[in-house]
This record gives C-alpha cells, structure tokens and sequence, in this order.
C-alpha cells in the first residue's frame, strides 16, 4: 500500500508514503505492518511500527472481518 506505482493498492494522497504498509497472509490469517511510514498506520485506534524501539506501538495486526486500517 503507497503511492508508488508498483503497490498493488496505490494511494494518490501526500500523507500517504511511497511505500506505506503491506497486508501479508501468515499462519492462517491476514496482518498489516507498516513500512517505516512517515505518518503511521493503524488499525482502530491502534497505531502499529515496523520500529521494534517504539515499544509503546505494535510491530504488526492481526486483520478481522470489518478492521478498518487507516493510512497516514
């Protein structure tokens, strides 16, 4: 997810990074991680860190039926 043209989901909007985030399938589920983004992503109300140093923030989530991810 990003604005660069080779994200599968590309996003034309300055608060979002070229290279913002990205949804992988792991051990039977979707999660969303984020790419060192400048403005952050979350999930709820979650922000979520690639950074393991930002302990106060998750590395990754997990996607449920109707999580809504918000970028930048």
């Amino acid at each position: 997810v990003g604005r660069a043209r080779e994200c599968a989901i590309r996003l034309d909007d300055g608060t979002v990074s070229s290279k913002h985030a990205q949804i992988v399938y792991r051990s039977g589920s979707y999660r969303v991680e984020d790419l060192e983004s400048t403005n952050g992503t979350f999930v709820g109300e979650y922000k979520i860190s690639h950074s393991l140093a930002e302990q106060d923030h998750l590395q990754h989530a997990q996607l449920k039926d109707r999580s809504i991810v918000g970028i930048g």
